[in-house]
């Protein structure tokens, strides 16, 4: 297991599980075996009252959902639509509704329409890269080194500090929690409830609806915080796993394509094919939200500083930034893996490997690299394939992010 993935694990695993400040893990939980051993490996596991703890994060995102968009209609009385296109909470809140309803529909794919699927594909990839004999390491760039570091931090800070970030929303005004209680307290049963229970004391008032509607955004940041964590060091551990398999594999098809090495990437494919389904639409979904989230958190950064504190705009340069950066982590380890597999195929059939051969072993070796299919994340929907992730694509994909984000703020 690659240490700087495996380290990002237990971190994930011993902050937001084992000590979460809400003292609840996910429905799954990560179990370290010999974890300062060379030869340590980890297994994904569900947990007792998993169908209670699936139906938590959930019900957080589709409260996300909800009140932000209760909010923008409340915000969008009276109002023109010049008016709202330069309001920072309406960027803000529709940002919050896309990452929310993407993560709502992505959750459902993955943890709740059954987590037997996930956690055979991890645990298995696992054991096939526990059956290496000796693991060879790749050379560690110093940009890999820093992107570590980067999404380490984040992690740090993000467990210590969210509730800080729900804290200056309430005060640079864009929580859209502030505005929901305000309208609803008006209705006249609502009213008249908590008129009974605090009398004339408004202040008591106050204090007991301020604590309620900061205690449900501390919370929902927090669940959804959580799940993006998972899911970014989960995509980061699976691919270095893939690589740390595929790697010594490619060194000794330089040798011949032995049919052991054949069956281990034809079960790969096998793996892969398991979860394809998921996989497009995440894949698919995943470049839409982050262009959205560089896109947008640029504009507010840049064009409507002058509209918003000075911390709401190093917020969303933060974003914007990290966002980006974790992005090029993502892509660059996605495509070293489509790289070794194109590599490990076209070695497999080149005419070195080849012209070294028997008869009897070249017409064998031709026939299992003609079996051997290529592996890219595919991007598209559900059973329906749009395109792939390849190490071409890779380069496409920051491209258009960068060129998206030109026009908007050209535009504007």
């Amino acid at each position: 297991m690659p240490s700087n993935q495996f380290e990002l694990l237990i971190l994930i695993q011993n902050l937001y599980n084992d000590h979460y400040i809400f003292f609840y893990g996910p429905p799954f939980a990560i179990s370290f075996h010999h974890p300062a051993k060379k030869n340590g490996s980890i297994s994904v596991r569900k947990v007792g009252f998993k169908t209670v703890k699936s139906a938590i994060p959930a019900l957080c995102l589709l409260v996300s959902i909800l009140f932000h968009v209760y909010g923008i209609v409340l915000l969008r009385k009276g109002r023109s639509m010049t008016e709202m296109a330069l309001d920072s909470r309406i960027w803000t809140w529709f940002l919050m509704i896309l990452m929310s309803l993407f993560g709502f529909i992505e959750y459902c794919m993955w943890i709740l329409a059954g987590l037997d699927d996930p956690i055979y594909f991890f645990n298995e990839l696992v054991k096939i890269k526990g059956q290496e004999p000796s693991p060879i390491r790749g050379h560690i760039t110093k940009m890999d080194s820093l992107l570590h570091y980067h999404l380490k931090t984040c992690i740090w800070l993000a467990y210590y500090f969210t509730w800080v970030a729900v804290l200056c929303g309430i005060v640079a005004d864009v929580d859209p929690y502030y505005y929901i209680v305000e309208n609803l307290i008006k209705i006249g049963p609502i009213s008249n409830f908590l008129t009974n229970i605090f009398g004339q004391r408004q202040f008591f008032q106050f204090i007991a609806l301020f604590t309620a509607r900061t205690f449900i955004n501390i919370f929902v940041l927090y669940e959804s915080v959580r799940l993006c964590l998972f899911c970014v060091v989960f995509i980061l551990v699976i691919s270095q796993v893939f690589m740390a398999i595929a790697t010594p594999m490619r060194i000794r098809v330089d040798n011949g394509l032995s049919r052991k090495d054949a069956a281990i990437y034809n079960g790969l494919v096998i793996l892969m094919e398991i979860i394809a389904k998921q996989i497009r639409t995440t894949t698919s979904f995943c470049i839409i939200a982050v262009t959205v989230v560089i896109v947008s958190s640029t504009f507010l950064a840049v064009k409507l500083h002058v509209e918003q504190p000075f911390y709401v705009t190093g917020y969303h340069a933060g974003v914007a930034g990290t966002t980006f950066f974790l992005t090029q982590l993502q892509l660059r380890t996605v495509s070293r893996c489509n790289e070794l597999s194109k590599g490990f195929i076209s070695a497999g059939k080149s005419e070195k490997v080849l012209v070294a051969m028997g008869s009897n072993d070249r017409k064998l070796c031709i026939m299992q690299v003609k079996c051997l299919k290529e592996l890219a994340l595919q991007v598209g929907l559900g059973p329906i394939n749009f395109s792939r992730l390849t190490v071409s694509s890779k380069s496409e994909v920051m491209v258009y992010i960068v060129e998206e984000t030109i026009n908007m703020l050209m535009a504007f």
